[in-house]
């Protein structure tokens, strides 16, 4: 079996906090906004907690998936 489940390609975002406005942009076209709200007390923080999770969901899945410890 195949350990080979990387993900391909190449992608980014950049995320900003500015004047109480989240703004997500495409990397490569910082004039194409891909998602914009009014933050909210919590909100910058829970990004980075989804970070976490998300990395934490990956590597638990690739232990069970292939038992690896």
């Amino acid at each position: 079996m195949s350990k080979n489940i990387q993900e391909l390609g190449s992608a980014g975002i950049n995320v900003e906090l500015s004047n109480g406005v989240i703004t997500v942009r495409h990397s490569e076209s910082p004039d194409h906004v891909l998602k914009e709200w009014k933050a909210r007390k919590g909100d910058w923080d829970s990004i980075f907690k989804t970070f976490d999770l998300l990395q934490q969901l990956s590597e638990k899945i690739w232990r069970e998936k292939y038992n690896d410890n």
